[in-house]
C-alpha cells in the first residue's frame, strides 16, 4: 500500500535525466484485488483480468520558465508533432496555471533550505495500450479516478493544471501541482555545541528548538 493509501502490489522505477535537467520517474504500478477496489470505490469499472495496466509517470519541475513550458505543451500552445488536429477538439484543460503557481508559492511560509527547490510536480497518467485502446475501456472514468487518488494525496489545492489528451496515439492525462504542504507546530531536536572541555574537545548536548505552523514546499 503507497502513500495517501493508494494500493500498491509491485513498483518498479526507472530513472532518467532530461535534457532540460528535469528528473523522471516511470513507475509501472502493478495491482492486484486492492486497486480493483480503489478504482471501483471512485466509479471506474476497472477490468478484473488486468492486473499490469496502471502508469503513472511524474517529473520535478525546478523553475518557472519549466512549469510554463509544462503547460505549453498541455494547453497545445505548443503543438507537438505527433498529435493529430482532427483529435484536438476532444482534450480537455482546466487549472489556473501560472497565476495558481505563483498565488501558491506566494502562501509558503518557511523558505526551501534546497539549492533549487522543486516548484511544481507533474503526472502523467496513461495505461498500457492494449487496455486503454478497448473499446469498453472507461477512460474518462479512469482519468477521473486517477484526479481523486492525486488530489488526496497532495492536496487539491495544490493543483494548479490538469490536461486529457486524445490527440495522441494513447490517450494520458497530465495534472501539475505545488507540492506545498502543512506544517504543525512541534519541537525540533538539535545537537549543538556548547563549549569544550579541558583537553579542547567540544562539548555537545541535544537541545530542544519549536518549530511555527506553516506551509512549505516538500
Amino acid at each position: 500500500r503507497g502513500q495517501g493509501g493508494f494500493p500498491l502490489a509491485h513498483a518498479y522505477t526507472s530513472c532518467k535525466r532530461s535534457t532540460r535537467g528535469i528528473v523522471s520517474v516511470l513507475l509501472v504500478i502493478q495491482a492486484g484485488v486492492s486497486w480493483y477496489r480503489w478504482l471501483r470505490f471512485n466509479s471506474f469499472e476497472a477490468p478484473m483480468t488486468a492486473k499490469n495496466f496502471v502508469i503513472i509517470r511524474h517529473g520535478k519541475l525546478k523553475s518557472e520558465g519549466h512549469v510554463e513550458a509544462a503547460i505549453k505543451h498541455n494547453n497545445r500552445t505548443t503543438i507537438p508533432p505527433n498529435s493529430d488536429p482532427s483529435k484536438r477538439h476532444l482534450n480537455h484543460f482546466e487549472g489556473g496555471g501560472l497565476a495558481k503557481l505563483n498565488q501558491n508559492l506566494a502562501s509558503v511560509t518557511q523558505a526551501s533550505t534546497a539549492k533549487y527547490p522543486v516548484m511544481a510536480i507533474e503526472y502523467i497518467v496513461t495505461a498500457s495500450p492494449e487496455e486503454i485502446q478497448k473499446p469498453d475501456f472507461d477512460r474518462e472514468g479512469y482519468f477521473r479516478a486517477a484526479r481523486v487518488y492525486l488530489d488526496d494525496l497532495l492536496g487539491a489545492g495544490n493543483l494548479i493544471h490538469a490536461a486529457i489528451h486524445y490527440d495522441e496515439t494513447n490517450p494520458h492525462a497530465h495534472f501539475i501541482y505545488t507540492p506545498i504542504i502543512e506544517l504543525e507546530p512541534g519541537i525540533r531536536r538539535r545537537s549543538v555545541v556548547v563549549g569544550k572541555d579541558t583537553d579542547g574537545r567540544q562539548i555537545r548536548e541535544v537541545r530542544e528548538f519549536p518549530t511555527q505552523a506553516g506551509r512549505a514546499l516538500n
